[in-house]
């Protein structure tokens, strides 16, 4: 993956019911932030709750606590409700990481699926099982939105700001050898936001900013992740309003990032790793059935975050390591695992 290019476009930005099923009680209501280990008995037995619109945000090349302290509108929302912040990445390299969210490829040494794909992607399409290929055999729909994608089902290697190494999804044969599947990749705008306002989220939805809006390109790493948040602040305020992140809704949004600070930041939580871990990343999680001012401080590598989201859907098997990876149950009042 290519270090962040010098220099960035200025952009103006606005800043701005199957819900009961399955879904555990709040844990705590108040302004302090609760820390895992603090679960009481019958949270112990806590069951991961089900979700039919699950939406994910891949941010870039940022340690949490840089995020965390520059994204002011993340931030306000990861301390309303979840944050993990002993989350860590797999590798460093971008399309490895999106690769291990939506397959579980369990990248190694800079390298995924045998050496065929790396950080810019996969020198061919790629067979492995995928999130794709389980919410079909499930009967769950999934879309994608990526800004600055000139068309829908684009497979083209880049065009502006948008590159294919940050599409997960375009190195698939589920998706690459089906003309219909295509039709799930859409440009961000204008669809993103007349999905959201129309109510018409998929059960699975991932977004990806452009290369200037998902903190990767600035002067300044101060820059480029208010630049980042700002673009957040253009959209989510309108997905949170929308019907399934409503109180009695069962909508969860996952924003993390794909690696910490390239070149800066190995670690796997402790020492650094000799197999180049990716590092610290950020995963805020949001939902009006999420912890709220949840602070996790448990160990989770990416796989856990897959998990997560299978087990949100209810889609099994889950694909790669997602399925030997411990989900991240104590974002919704269960137990993690140390």
């Amino acid at each position: 993956m290519p270090f962040r290019k010098r220099g960035w476009i200025a952009v103006a930005i606005m800043a701005l019911s199957l819900a009961t099923i399955g879904w555990a009680q709040d844990t705590n209501t108040s302004s302090e932030p609760v820390v895992d280990g603090t679960l009481t008995a019958s949270q112990e037995s806590f069951i991961l709750p089900r979700s039919n619109h699950v939406v994910v945000i891949m941010e870039e090349n940022r340690s949490t606590s840089e995020a965390a302290q520059y994204m002011t509108y993340l931030k306000s929302l990861a301390d309303q409700y979840g944050q993990g912040l002993q989350v860590y990445s797999d590798s460093h390299g971008s399309w490895l990481a999106y690769g291990e969210l939506t397959s579980g490829l369990a990248p190694f040494g800079g390298e995924g699926d045998h050496g065929i794909c790396n950080g810019d992607g996969c020198s061919q399409t790629i067979s492995i099982d995928n999130i794709v290929r389980r919410l079909t055999a499930s009967g769950k729909t999934w879309r994608g939105y990526f800004q600055g994608m000139p068309s829908i089902g684009y497979l083209g290697y880049q065009y502006g700001n948008y590159v294919r190494r940050h599409n997960p999804f375009a190195f698939y044969s589920d998706v690459v050898n089906d003309p219909a599947q295509q039709q799930n990749m859409f440009p961000a705008d204008p669809y993103m936001l007349q999905d959201i306002v129309g109510n018409r989220l998929a059960n699975f939805t991932w977004i990806t900013p452009d290369l200037d809006h998902d903190a990767h390109n600035g002067n300044s790493d101060q820059l480029a992740l208010i630049i980042a948040d700002y673009y957040l602040r253009s959209f989510v305020p309108q997905l949170l309003a929308s019907a399934p992140f409503q109180s009695t809704g069962d909508g969860v949004l996952l924003v993390t990032f794909d690696e910490g600070e390239p070149q800066l930041d190995n670690r796997c939580g402790g020492d650094p790793d000799p197999n180049d871990c990716g590092g610290n990343i950020w995963s805020v999680v949001i939902g009006p059935k999420v912890r709220r001012h949840y602070v996790s401080n448990v160990h989770y590598m990416q796989g856990s975050q897959l998990h997560m989201i299978c087990d949100l859907l209810g889609v099994s098997p889950c694909p790669g390591d997602g399925a030997t990876s411990p989900s991240m149950l104590d974002m919704f009042g269960g137990v993690g695992i140390p």
